[in-house]
């Protein structure tokens, strides 16, 4: 059903437990920046609240130390969307206190146990990302970034009435429409001259719908949706991440996007300016 309605293909499922999940990304991230461990900073982990991710316990802090991270320090951002990771951005962005120090974004959770397989949105992915932001002089900048919330849509789909999921459906690709043009016009860059829009991993159907209606068909990098799906906050990054492996070099505007429960949209315009 999931592929016929959504085109989803397949899920990533690990094997490891939450927070081992979560310590090999940011291990594998202190080994190619090993200047990392004598310098101060914070992580940052955007998650959703859709299960108990261990308040009681010292997990993140317990990272840190063996990463050998002890001079930095570590929060989460637990949002009721997944578009926590660059709502998280946006809030770096606008914070003075950390303009000038490393930021670590945390992304990944765990999907298959009884109470989330029980959803009604679709299949959750488990997949761990560490992006780093802030580190280093590079050409890559986060220029732009924006939040919208829609709350007239608070409620879970599972717990609207009828009426409210007809309202939600007839409006949200324009909205999210309205969205992605609002904030390139407010960004400074014209739709022209984005190179490529890297979405989160919304359904197929829906991505298609929007690319058509704003001509962007062959600048949208959708080709990871189906095989990955949806992957709680992780899922923009990562295809980020996985688009800068294959393209030539010579795109210079980036402009993620990602849509959450709630309804909440977040974006960020990722240029790369010489330097």
């Amino acid at each position: 059903m999931m592929e016929k309605l959504y085109q989803l293909k397949t899920v990533p499922m690990r094997s490891d437990c939450h927070q081992a999940m979560l310590e090999s990304v940011v291990a594998g991230l202190v080994d190619s920046w090993p200047m990392l461990p004598s310098q101060e900073g914070l992580l940052i982990y955007a998650r959703t609240q859709t299960h108990n991710t261990f308040f009681d316990r010292r997990w993140l802090d317990d990272i840190l130390h063996r990463q050998r991270l002890g001079r930095w320090d570590v929060t989460t951002l637990g949002l009721n969307h997944c578009a926590g990771a660059l709502s998280a951005l946006h809030l770096v962005r606008h914070s003075a206190v950390r303009r000038n120090q490393p930021v670590l974004l945390l992304t990944g959770e765990k999907a298959f146990h009884p109470e989330i397989n029980r959803f009604t949105v679709g299949v959750q992915g488990e997949l761990p990302v560490a992006a780093l932001f802030n580190a280093a002089k590079s050409p890559w900048r986060v220029t732009f970034t924006a939040v919208r919330h829609l709350s007239r849509f608070y409620n879970n789909p599972s717990n609207m009435t009828r009426q409210e999921k007809a309202e939600l459906n007839s409006c949200l690709l324009d909205e999210l429409c309205r969205f992605i043009v609002d904030a390139v016009r407010d960004s400074g860059i014209s739709m022209d001259e984005m190179d490529y829009f890297v979405p989160c991993n919304l359904n197929v159907p829906l991505l298609r719908q929007m690319a058509q209606r704003l001509n962007m068909s062959d600048r949208l990098f959708s080709q990871q949706v189906s095989d990955y799906g949806h992957l709680y906050c992780s899922d923009v990054l990562f295809n980020f991440s996985s688009l800068m492996k294959t393209t030539t070099g010579r795109e210079k505007n980036y402009f993620c996007f990602s849509m959450g429960m709630g309804v909440t949209l977040s974006c960020a315009l990722i240029q790369q300016i010489e330097v």
